[in-house]
């Protein structure tokens, strides 16, 4: 009894030390715990003070977790394992030390398995979700984070439940503009609870990432209501951060109102608020959010076109966040290190940071990552109403086995009675019926005969007359299909006319042996005529090619290509030559489709355009510039395949257009190679599984043959779609071309 009267005397004075607790008061307690002679309750106690000390003392912390560890595992204490490698991974966590956090998150995992405590599983699925969404890894976290949440939910944890909910909503507030609306909606649904059960550090936490939804928003809107939301969402995580004291958060919503203020253009106010939020971070050691206050620093001293001291604070965040492999930060300060170097003249190195900006922004926002994130959204909604379903069924079953043996019973006996009297009666009925079988029979033998001689009878004249139709029929289907046949030769013919007027304005391959050194062009339309064409011109010391797919295919697409040539020719030929630039071209070709077909948005018109990339080569200045509508550039460079993306609209009318395409500039350098194309080739369907070729199979193909000549890779590419078509579906016929292909490559 004394034992336990000590222990809880411990954990009173374990809550009261808290985060301001001194070394020596907690050197104290530990020396308290020492004495302690049961070991469980030792390292309960233990892991008490490493979770009360997790971010204040990190060396001691670690220390004491670890010998609560091993004292656990030593009298195979599982629950005390479970919460001492749970404390550690914190530790490691708020150290930025992902991969021990990581190994000690999933270590308490395990045990938490073991002696089946579903909390204690749902809090490690979370943990180890924070680690993977840390790093950028965020199909992982999401699978953690709705992992913990079915566990949260089954075992009635509305405050887990909210927490959940906001770190499902942070990931999706990074996953792209798509995601926006997801995250938004997760944040308010924590935030409903957690007002709900008056939590005021959860509040404060989603105050401040509504406030980042809407700050993204107003970015990618430039609509000021955003703006005001925003503030108005992170002020009030700042009052309510300093209510409870929590230096965290108070430290995340200055830096947040700091970018605020940045975008209104307040730049002093933003400045003291990044200072202050940098201050707190620094008190608190936190790595990540140190190399994120670098980033807001630098991008305010960008602002002030202080560049030197921008480049130092800015190059302080890169090399942080490298080291602790936090992806979103690095991203960050590689994309404002460009602007930087841009801003200095330092091309090559505003360059290099560039193309790491948007490599890093892609392992971010790859799409088929975002699709299996929604798609992991929709299977745990799913599952949970399939659950609840499965449980309402369960109890409508048992309702029903119950009325079943009552039924049952009664049944029995009626059964059992009628039986009886169904015997008795039959042995009855039996020899009546016997007598009366022989009579019908030969009744209705006498009358078969009869109906039999009246049918040969009819059968014989209804032949004749079906004979007679037939060959009606006959003499009628060979005329007809003469008709077809004629038909079929002159609409053949005319296509086929067809066919060589869309080739003659197409250009021929004498003027890309003029203009380029080294090229191919695979071209396989669909049909006889294409709605693919390719396009290529020449002005001064600038070369002009395109790769275009317009709406539909066969006849409908070839007129479409036709006036894409025409409109084409007529705009390169009366703009100057100094403003050839290749989305000048794109936002003149789109104005032209758009008045030909007399576009206007309104409802029940046609929506006809065409995807296209274009290039515009200066022989001069060696460089391109690339300007897409859909289509995207593949680039090959020093054995890596770089893609310029293309905006996401077509050359027509589109609800969602754009006042301009983007213009890509490109220096050129010896052994760059270019791919330009439709979807053709990427969307065909083939293979063993009948499956579409795929953009990552299409860059694989071109990473690994792109040193050979070019007529080579026009031959093996094709080999290589031909064969893909070659394979047999589920009827045993082969896989039809679906549509038109057109892939152009050349090399500089």
């Amino acid at each position: 009894m004394q034992k336990k009267i000590s222990y809880i005397i411990i954990l009173l004075l374990v809550f009261n030390v808290g985060l301001k607790a001194q070394s020596n008061k907690i050197d104290s307690l530990v020396e308290v715990v020492e004495k302690i002679t049961v070991d469980t309750s030792k390292i309960n106690a233990w892991n008490d003070i490493v979770w009360k000390i997790k971010r204040s003392d990190y060396k001691k912390a670690t220390e004491i977790g670890l010998k609560s560890l091993k004292l656990s595992e030593k009298i195979s204490f599982y629950k005390g394992t479970a919460y001492a490698s749970k404390n550690l991974g914190a530790v490691y966590y708020y150290q930025s030390d992902y991969g021990n956090a990581l190994k000690s998150y999933e270590k308490s995992l395990s045990f938490f398995e073991k002696i089946k405590d579903k909390k204690g599983i749902a809090i490690a699925y979370r943990n180890i979700g924070n680690i993977y969404h840390q790093q950028g890894n965020f199909k992982p976290a999401l699978e953690y984070f709705f992992k913990s949440l079915a566990l949260r939910e089954e075992i009635g944890d509305r405050k887990g439940i909210s927490a959940v909910y906001g770190a499902i909503g942070l990931v999706y507030s990074q996953s792209g503009d798509d995601e926006i609306k997801s995250a938004l909606e997760y944040y308010k649904k924590s935030l409903k609870i957690q007002t709900e059960l008056d939590d005021k550090l959860g509040m404060a936490a989603s105050y401040l990432y509504i406030g980042s939804i809407y700050s993204d928003l107003q970015t990618s809107t430039q609509d000021s209501t955003n703006s005001k939301l925003a503030k108005e969402y992170f002020e009030k995580c700042n009052i309510k951060s300093k209510e409870i004291n929590n230096l965290g958060l108070i430290a995340m919503s200055d830096n947040a109102l700091g970018n605020i203020y940045l975008n209104t253009d307040e730049p002093e106010k933003a400045f003291e608020h990044y200072q202050n939020g940098l201050k707190i971070f620094e008190q608190l050691n936190s790595s990540f959010n140190i190399a994120n206050s670098y980033v807001n620093i630098g991008s305010y001293h960008i602002h002030k076109e202080k560049f030197k001291t921008a480049e130092k604070e800015l190059l302080k965040a890169y090399q942080i966040s490298e080291q602790i492999g936090a992806t979103a930060i690095k991203k960050n300060a590689s994309g404002e290190l460009a602007k930087v170097y841009s801003k200095m003249k330092k091309f090559e190195k505003a360059n290099n940071y560039l193309i790491k900006f948007y490599s890093l922004k892609d392992t971010l926002q790859n799409e088929e990552n975002t699709k299996k994130m929604t798609q992991l959204s929709m299977q745990y909604e799913f599952d949970k109403t399939q659950k609840l379903q499965e449980i309402e069924q369960q109890k409508k079953d048992e309702i029903q086995e119950a009325n079943n043996r009552r039924q049952k019973i009664i049944i029995y006996s009626v059964i059992i009675g009628l039986i009886l009297m169904t015997i008795f009666a039959g042995f009855i009925f039996k020899s009546y019926k016997d007598k009366q079988k022989v009579n019908k029979k030969l009744a209705d033998m006498n009358i078969e005969i009869l109906s039999k001689n009246a049918m040969l009878n009819q059968q014989n004249e209804e032949i004749e007359a079906q004979r007679d139709e037939i060959e009606k029929q006959r003499d009628f289907v060979i005329e007809q299909r003469d008709k077809i046949a004629h038909q079929n030769k002159h609409i053949t013919d005319s296509i086929v006319y067809a066919q060589r007027i869309q080739q003659a304005v197409m250009p021929p391959q004498e003027f890309f042996d003029n203009i380029l050194a080294e090229y191919f062009i695979l071209f396989k339309p669909r049909d006889i005529v294409s709605g693919d064409y390719y396009w290529a011109t020449q002005k001064g010391d600038k070369v002009i090619i395109a790769a275009a797919d317009c709406t539909g295919h066969g006849v409908p697409g070839a007129f479409m290509s036709l006036l894409g040539i025409s409109f084409l020719n007529e705009i390169v030929n009366k703009i100057e030559f100094k403003e050839i630039e290749a989305n000048l071209i794109l936002n003149n070709l789109r104005a032209s489709v758009k008045n030909s077909l007399k576009q206007t948005g309104k409802f029940g018109e046609a929506k006809d355009g065409m995807d296209m990339a274009l290039c515009v080569i200066d022989t001069k200045k060696n460089t391109l510039q690339y300007s897409g509508a859909n289509n995207p550039l593949y680039v090959i460079r020093n054995e890596e395949l770089i893609t310029y993306k293309a905006d996401k609209m077509p050359v027509g009318i589109f609800y969602k257009e754009k006042e301009s395409f983007t213009n890509n500039d490109i220096q050129l350098e010896k052994g760059d190679t270019f791919y330009i194309f439709s979807d053709g080739y990427i969307d065909q369907f083939g293979g063993e599984k009948g499956r579409k070729f795929m953009s990552k199979r299409f860059k694989r193909m071109l990473l690994e043959n792109h040193k050979s000549h070019m007529s080579d890779q026009k031959e093996f590419y094709n080999k290589t779609i031909e064969d893909w078509k070659a394979n047999k579906d589920s009827d045993g016929e082969h896989y039809e071309q679906v549509d038109d292909i057109l892939v152009i490559g050349f090399r500089m």
